[in-house]
């Protein structure tokens, strides 16, 4: 059973692997609103409308419309599989497509009142613009691992610290390319709806030009009635 203690070490263990190095820096904002909900016992789904905003907060970089669905294979596990579409800026400030797909393994369970954990194993493949003589498509293919740990601060109160690691294709094998950290605090403001306020940071592990990237994050959720079983 992963103790508190546990937990506190991970965290540090996280932070520890950002460097304070950076040639330069760039502050965002994250905005989501999703709908969500659970069809029976087993399979569920959601739909989120996203949009990111970059070069410090003046440039709507990113907005996409990702459609979830999730089934439990067995106790505490599911498998998910996504599918996002949407549009994104190049540095000419010119919109091109957004297409992506992955597919994903989750645990998760509860420790106590209070504490729960969860690991995720995805695995993404997609692509932006449209290819054309003389210029490639930009794709973006990661495994990633994903641990996060929850804590119940009150009723209607979650924080959450969740840490993540890349895997991009180098050549023939995969290799980690960078982290994201993120921390967050979820609140129940209606019934059956969610407001999420976060801090996010991400680097990359080895760059001949090295980033830091800052996000603030904030999104609402509304989660439907589960659907009722047919007579």
């Amino acid at each position: 059973m992963t103790s508190p203690k546990a937990s506190l070490l991970f965290i540090a263990a996280a932070l520890c692997s950002f460097t304070a190095w950076g040639q330069w820096t760039d502050y965002r904002v994250w905005t989501s609103a999703s709908v969500a909900q659970q069809i029976d016992n087993k399979n569920g789904y959601s739909i989120e409308f996203m949009s990111r905003w970059d070069r410090d907060i003046t440039r709507l970089g990113t907005t996409f419309i990702s459609a979830d669905f999730s089934r439990q294979v067995i106790k505490n596990t599911e498998v998910l599989a996504s599918f996002r579409l949407g549009l994104s800026r190049t540095d000419e400030y010119a919109w091109e497509s957004l297409r992506r797909v992955s597919g994903a393994l989750r645990w998760k369970d509860g420790f106590s009142d209070k504490w729960g954990a969860s690991i995720k194993l995805k695995a993404q493949s997609g692509h932006k613009g449209v290819a054309m003589e003389g210029f490639a498509i930009d794709f973006s293919e990661a495994i990633r691992l994903k641990p996060t740990f929850y804590y119940k601060v009150s009723k209607g109160v979650r924080l959450s610290f969740s840490a993540e690691w890349f895997f991009r294709p180098l050549y023939s094998t995969y290799e980690w390319s960078d982290t994201r950290v993120r921390i967050s605090l979820k609140k129940k403001v209606g019934k059956r709806r969610y407001l999420t306020l976060g801090y996010q940071i991400q680097q990359p592990r080895i760059s001949n030009d090295p980033w830091t990237e800052h996000t603030l994050i904030c999104s609402f959720d509304l989660k439907k009635k589960k659907k009722n079983k047919a007579n």
